[in-house]
């Protein structure tokens, strides 16, 4: 991101736009697994965070939103 603010052109956001293609990729491969670890153990603070913050990477905002109603919940 740095590299692209600093010169803005459109190779640069061709590159830029692949490697977001792939880490959101990723993210939902994540979601995944976070949400079976979860249904498996509803409890863990860790999987609930962990989940929150992949919500809000790929702009799942009500997600996101449930999973801070777990923790807030949990104390």
């Amino acid at each position: 991101m740095a590299k692209y603010n600093k010169d803005q052109n459109y190779t640069a956001y061709v590159y830029l736009k692949r490697e977001l293609k792939k880490i959101s990729s990723m993210f939902r491969e994540s979601r995944e697994l976070f949400e079976k670890l979860h249904e498996d153990d509803p409890d863990n603070q860790q999987y609930i965070k962990y989940l929150k913050n992949i919500y809000l990477r790929l702009d799942m905002k009500g997600e996101a939103s449930k999973m801070d109603m777990l923790l807030e919940n949990q104390r």
